[in-house]
């Protein structure tokens, strides 16, 4: 069951009371778990840069192996077509390392992926509520300007 603090009660911590700032248990906690999903979100960022540069890398090698192809097709001499052959099979080596550096970092950028969709889902109600008491609490302000308006108008009318 997922628990909502009530608006407008104090919050505890293991230091004693916490609001002493006028922040009430259910604005602390849907401001941490706010800041909780956008660390989330920061570090999911983080992998999908990841993912790009080694997605990058591989096709950098991809394109240098290529080249390299193409040279040695058109190597005549046999101790050039052995330099270009070794370095070829060093280019290879290090585009399957690529790729496996690139299979690793997209599977940590799922991994943070679903890391942001729990905690979403875990403060869910939270947010929810928080959400709903922001836009009563303005409805009702408005709602006042407009009475307080209409007071005025009516004494300074007269």
């Amino acid at each position: 069951m997922d628990r909502v603090p009530p608006r407008g009660a104090t919050s505890w911590g293991p230091n004693g009371r916490e609001s002493g700032d006028g922040v009430d248990a259910q604005t602390k906690a849907a401001m941490d778990a706010l800041l909780e999903i956008r660390q989330a979100k920061k570090y999911l960022e983080k992998k999908e840069n990841m993912v790009l540069d080694a997605e990058e890398e591989v096709v950098a090698l991809k394109a240098d192996a290529s080249v390299i192809e193409r040279k040695l097709d058109a190597a005549k001499d046999g101790s050039r077509a052995d330099k270009l052959s070794t370095e070829l099979g060093y280019i290879k080596r290090d585009i399957e390392d690529a790729a496996r550096m690139l299979r690793l970092a997209r599977a940590e950028r799922d991994a943070a992926l679903r890391a942001v969709d729990e905690i979403k889902s875990k403060h869910w109600a939270l947010l929810n509520e928080y959400e709903a008491s922001v836009e009563f609490e303005e409805a009702r302000q408005r709602k006042q300007k407009i009475q307080d308006a209409e007071v005025y108008r009516k004494e300074y009318r007269t």
